[in-house]
């Protein structure tokens, strides 16, 4: 289905590691058009192959970067979710690494112009090693800049170009209640460790 300026997307980020998935969501608003614009397969696709090496280089290799789905979620009705296609990547750290307990997961904090709980919203990275927790049980440096490099990637919008035009979109936190949104400015990783057991980053 063609998508029209001020649509949403809802892209959700797969990994998998052994007996677990990981689901992360973000949001993004349709801010221009050409053409038909881009399909749901096409922005997820394109939108994989951004994130996929960056998810991979914080993971262990027993976890893997799946796949990547886009779908409208308003206006209704609802598009079909559809997928990327590209393969997944396992994680690219040592095989002697370790992952960290299952119930720990890094935190990216998704930043406004607006201050409150309800303009701010959370991604929780899943498979990180043991060797990104310091000796205080926080992240260290260099596990925090992996983390940092795909929060930073992740704030920034794209233009996807499709076989029937292109689509441009941006990130936003989008609010079910009134089905608007605000746009993320930025995405920082905290320097502590997440124990929620459910991954998902939809607070809205």
């Amino acid at each position: 289905m063609a998508h029209s300026v001020g649509d949403y997307l809802l892209l959700r980020v797969v990994c998998e590691s052994t007996n677990e998935v990981s689901v992360n969501n973000m949001h993004y608003r349709v801010d221009s058009k050409t053409g038909n614009g881009a399909t749901n397969s096409e922005i997820a696709e394109v939108m994989f192959n951004r994130w996929k090496n960056l998810y991979a280089a914080f993971m262990t290799p027993q976890a893997s970067v799946m796949r990547c789905s886009c779908s409208r979620i308003w206006p209704i009705p609802p598009d079909p979710e559809e997928w990327s296609t590209s393969a997944s990547v396992p994680g690219a750290l040592a095989p002697t690494d370790q992952p960290l307990p299952r119930m720990v997961a890094g935190i990216l904090t998704k930043l406004t112009a607006s201050a409150g709980v309800r303009y701010r919203g959370r991604v929780y990275l899943g498979y990180l090693t043991e060797t990104a927790n310091d000796t205080d049980a926080t992240p260290t440096a260099a596990g925090r800049a992996l983390m940092q490099a795909l929060a930073t990637d992740m704030a920034i919008g794209d233009t996807i170009v499709g076989v029937g035009g292109s689509t441009g979109i941006n990130p936003v936190i989008f609010h079910k209640d009134t089905k608007t949104s605000t746009y993320i400015t930025g995405m920082n990783a905290r320097d502590y460790w997440g124990t929620q057991r459910r991954r998902n980053n939809d607070r809205k």
